[in-house]
């Protein structure tokens, strides 16, 4: 069976066969997506690379009616509406090329990217509002197919941002039977977002602040400080935020520059997992980590309130402690041993030999 992989999009999407070397190492490929003409690389080890066919295709919004380009389907629909929409498929490749279509809800990726569920996962949003004529298309070697669909968004739906992605795939290894083999799943795809009127919420929630302290492998020396923490969408609006970091020692021993990263917009009830790391920690007792985050505003609504959040573990040179530990108590006996002998030599006496 074919092993899905989810891909991240940020644009008009491209694709390579050259993927294909990577199953012979057992590895599961991720189609990642970047800009149009751009391909997936395979590593120069990968088995028969350069005996690989490339195949490389993209995926993009047709143009507005105004001949306007679009990244992607932002659209604006009344619960009950439907439209129809066109989806540009360009074959960049030497030759002909058949892909499945479909469409899934909208994911996130360990990141905090935008992607889209597997196939096989249940479609219960923009993945199950949108239909095609046909769920197989071939594209001519050097030609575009412009793909119609139609969205129809169910009239008792809530209010607010809903995410799902147009995809396209093409399974690499459909002639491998070894039981061993890894048949790949190669998806490229377009984003859609559907706004819906009605009341919204802009709202993040901050959970889950820790931090770990690993010492340096010596012992002594600067250690990492790891903060992880998690960031939820408790609105009904898709909510970017930027969160700022700053890590301190026991009584001032110690303080970080403050670490600073912006957080794609999240949609409705998706929540990430993130963490920043502080190479450069001394062991001082105690660490603590202040968070601060800052949401950002969406299509004009007030974003909610700043959060913050803090946490702290122990900071010790455990290894380095450890170690004096041992050659104390090495040095113990025999000092303890020799303290008895001078202490049972009558005064004036030699003092005996080792």
């Amino acid at each position: 069976m074919p092993v899905p992989a989810r891909l991240t999009m940020h644009g008009p999407q491209t694709a390579s066969r050259a993927l294909l070397a990577l199953a012979a190492l057992g590895v599961v490929a991720v189609a990642l997506l970047g800009t149009a003409t751009a391909a997936t690389a395979v590593p120069t080890s990968a088995t028969h690379t350069e005996d690989a066919d490339t195949l490389r295709w993209g995926v993009s919004p047709a143009p507005a009616g105004s001949g306007t380009a679009r990244s992607a389907f932002d659209l604006v629909l009344e619960p009950g509406q439907s439209v129809t929409d066109t989806v540009s498929i360009s074959n960049l490749s030497a030759h002909d090329v058949t892909l499945d279509v479909y469409a899934a809800d909208a994911a996130i990726t360990a990141g905090g990217d935008f992607t889209v569920a597997a196939r096989d996962e249940p479609r219960r949003d923009v993945g199950a509002w949108i239909g095609f004529d046909a769920p197989v298309v071939t594209v001519p070697a050097g030609k575009r197919v412009d793909l119609p669909f139609r969205v129809t968004v169910p009239p008792d739906v809530t209010p607010g941002d809903h995410g799902g992605g147009i995809v396209t795939s093409v399974h690499a290894g459909d002639a491998a039977t070894d039981a061993s083999s890894v048949r790949l799943d190669l998806r490229v795809g377009a984003r859609v977002v559907v706004s819906v009127p009605g009341p919204v919420t802009a709202g993040l929630a901050l959970t889950d602040v820790t931090t770990t302290y690993r010492p340096a492998a010596a012992g002594f020396g600067l250690g990492r400080l790891t903060v992880a923490y998690r960031l939820t969408n408790t609105g009904n609006l898709a909510q970017s935020a930027t969160t700022t970091v700053d890590a301190a020692g026991l009584g001032g021993l110690w303080h970080s520059r403050a670490h600073t990263a912006d957080v794609p917009a999240l949609l409705p009830g998706q929540s990430v997992r993130l963490t920043e790391t502080f190479d450069d920690a001394p062991p001082v007792v105690r660490a603590s980590a202040h968070l601060d985050v800052r949401p950002q505003a969406s299509d004009g609504y007030v974003p909610s309130d700043p959060l913050t959040g803090e946490a702290s573990s122990w900071a010790a040179p455990w290894v380095g402690a450890g170690v004096i530990a041992l050659v104390a108590a090495a040095a113990w006996r025999p000092a303890r041993s020799i303290a008895r002998r001078l202490r049972r030599t009558p005064a004036g006496d030699p003092t005996p030999e080792e």
